[in-house]
């Protein structure tokens, strides 16, 4: 059998390993200080965005928050009376059956109610803020890896209480060697095989590469986002990534693999 050889363009595969990363992981912490009353979810429990997580006693933050509604109503009666007192003394200066000096006082007094109605407004809600940061909620969809805390614990504020990791998108970070970072232009396509799924090729896209070399490993960091099988992957786990670069100025004559014929010494004969 005759095979004519082909010109192609200089292609080259590199293998490297790295581990899986989730894209969001965070240690998440009460934005108050209190005591924790209830507890909602614990470790290996898939959480949405938004859910409520863990929940603080609310007891005095509560009371607080009666008061400041009771005189957000006290003002609003104030402001109420003082508009009524406005009216009836504009219609009485109407009819020059009232001193306009009275008049400009009861629209000082006015004023003066708006003002305080709207401290009040301010002050219950800064209070609803104050009730609803009791409540800690999931910044975004995840698993919950660690439970630091427990019911009847006092949590200061800044405290770590719990881990949320993201299982989509996971990233895969990998050692590239500094010679191949010019390289990184000619690149084609990336698989990736997974050693939780030995039997698949997985596709993924170079999301970015860290031009900050590691002075004893000499290489640089790439950062691979993998596009598919992601829900059979889990985070921590180990994978690998063949780079395929093809230079487009360098061509090569390329022949079949059985037309080659290796000797003993390690060399080739066509």
């Amino acid at each position: 059998r005759v095979a004519m050889p082909q010109e192609k363009g200089l292609s080259e595969q590199l293998v490297l390993s790295g581990s899986l990363t989730a894209q969001q992981n965070a240690s998440l912490s009460s934005r108050t200080a209190g005591l924790v009353a209830e507890l909602l979810v614990d470790a290996g429990s898939t959480v949405k965005k938004g859910q409520p997580l863990l929940k603080l006693d609310t007891a005095l933050a509560q009371h607080e928050l009666a008061q400041r509604q009771a005189a957000l109503s006290a003002a609003q009666v104030l402001q109420t009376e003082r508009k009524r007192l406005v009216t009836e003394a504009e219609k009485l200066t109407e009819q020059q059956l009232f001193p306009q000096t009275e008049l400009s006082l009861r629209r000082a007094a006015l004023a003066e109610a708006d003002a305080m109605l709207q401290q009040a407004k301010a002050g219950q809600q800064q209070q609803q803020e104050i009730v609803a940061r009791h409540t800690l909620t999931a910044p975004f969809a995840g698993v919950i890896a660690q439970r630091s805390t427990d019911v009847g614990e006092w949590v200061a504020l800044g405290t770590p209480v719990l881990q949320l990791v993201s299982l989509t998108p996971l990233l895969l970070d990998v050692p590239v060697p500094q010679e191949y970072f010019a390289a990184m232009s000619a690149l084609r396509h990336i698989e990736v095989r997974a050693d939780m799924l030995p039997g698949d090729k997985l596709s993924a896209t170079l999301l970015a590469t860290v031009p900050v070399g590691s002075s004893s490993a000499r290489s640089f960091l790439a950062r691979l986002e993998v596009t598919d099988g992601q829900q059979a992957l889990l985070p921590g786990t180990s994978a690998s990534a063949t780079f395929h670069f093809e230079r487009d100025d360098a061509t090569v004559l390329v022949v079949p693999p059985d037309a080659l014929l290796r000797h003993p010494d390690g060399n080739f004969s066509l």
